[in-house]
């Protein structure tokens, strides 16, 4: 199951709005390439990109990294697993790798209604040998949600999926992925 860390959440803020800073510094610069780093107590941002798409990685005060893509940037994480693939009419929105590659978290947007992602992803889970802990599915009459935790001996992976604020037509998926110890 994923864990939960105890943080500074004044530290927390302050790297979330350097990294806010840096986005936009690479969204509005419109260069090829642009680089933005800015340092603080609580650790260091850095963010490459071109104004489509970002990465970049935050540092804490304790080395840890948190490295992260999105737009035109966004990628599975090394180490994604296999198995697990968002489905081919997905796009890729965002990802972020922290804890050295043991917690991998990937953001998308889909055509396919929220029900029927809801029933690939359970399906997919329980093909990959997953046990499922717990799954929903809510429709709320004009939103639908679904989330669906599942662990296997490797990793537990919790899926989350909602009718797009944006477009109604559209479903956001997250999905997280933590390597059991």
């Amino acid at each position: 199951m994923p864990s939960i860390r105890s943080v500074r959440p004044g530290g927390l803020v302050r790297l979330g709005l350097c990294a806010t800073l840096a986005f936009g510094f690479i969204a509005c610069s419109g260069d090829d390439g642009a680089t933005q780093t800015i340092e603080s107590d609580d650790g260091e941002v850095t963010i490459s990109g071109d104004g489509d798409g970002s990465e970049g990685v935050l540092t804490g005060p304790d080395g840890e990294e948190t490295r992260f893509t999105a737009g035109d940037s966004a990628s599975l994480p090394d180490g994604w697993p296999e198995g697990l693939q968002i489905p081919d009419d997905a796009e890729l929105t965002g990802s972020t790798t922290m804890d050295g590659g043991k917690t991998m978290t990937v953001m998308a947007i889909s055509d396919t209604a929220v029900p029927d992602l809801y029933e690939h992803f359970k399906s997919l889970l329980t093909d990959q040998g997953y046990e499922l802990i717990t799954d929903s599915l809510s429709d709320l009459g004009e939103e639908t949600m679904a989330s669906i935790h599942g662990e296997s001996d490797d990793n537990s992976v919790a899926v989350t999926l909602m009718t797009d604020v944006n477009d109604e037509s559209r479903t956001s998926m997250s999905l997280v992925v933590e390597a059991e110890d």
